[in-house]
């Protein structure tokens, strides 16, 4: 299995594609090693939903640009939903793989379940592991409980400038010049990094979980 980088106009990795090979399904999944339960496939590659709607947000951003007042406003608004989505995807999907029971609960729940279930879950590995004497799985396992804790934090901040994005239309959106933009204090930049530092952390969690023996 080969792994790439999936890149936007900027050199940007957002996410990881996998190439189709004689062992993927129907979907063009090669099991559970991409990051999703859901997919689209474009041409030879299949890729994660959250990296699509990574796309829909980086062109809304670009249009934002393009636009006049108040259209702006309302581009540049819905390109910080679309990023979110984007993240929460990820999220989901990954929590999907652990536990088909996570992948139906509300948005607010996910943050919850990383910094409770799963975070549990891993320190109580981490424990074993240490009383086994595996000292590299028991730094994996502290790389994955700091992710999970960076992935909730993300998520909480994301949701509140998503919330708003779409419900606060007197927040203005921050036009800044140079191509970019901010919303209460959020710049478009950092928005569109969310779905790379997400894809990331999702990828250590789950590279742990498949060791922890609880």
């Amino acid at each position: 299995m080969r792994y790439h980088p999936a890149t936007d106009i900027k050199g940007l990795i957002i996410a990881f594609h996998v190439e189709i090979g004689s062992n993927t399904d129907e979907n063009g999944l090669a099991g559970d090693d991409l990051l999703t339960c859901r997919a689209f496939k474009l041409g030879k590659y299949s890729y994660h939903a959250g990296v699509v709607m990574h796309e829909v947000g980086h062109y809304l951003q670009i249009e934002a640009l393009k636009r006049a007042d108040p259209e702006n406003d309302l581009f540049a608004r819905s390109a910080y939903n679309r990023y979110y989505y984007s993240i929460f995807l990820t999220a989901r999907n990954l929590l999907s793989l652990i536990d088909s029971k996570y992948e139906r609960l509300p948005h607010k729940s996910y943050p919850e379940v990383l910094l409770g279930n799963i975070v549990s879950t891993l320190k109580k590995g981490r424990r074993t592991a240490s009383k086994n004497g595996d000292h590299a799985l028991v730094t994996k396992i502290a790389s994955a409980v700091s992710a999970a804790n960076d992935l909730s934090n993300l998520m909480k901040a994301a949701y509140a400038t998503r919330i708003a994005a779409d419900y606060m239309p007197s927040i203005k959106v921050n036009f800044v010049g140079s191509g970019r933009f901010e919303l209460q204090g959020i710049s478009i930049t950092d928005a569109h990094n969310w779905t790379a530092r997400a894809a990331t952390w999702c990828r250590v969690i789950l590279d742990a979980w498949r060791q922890v023996d609880v």
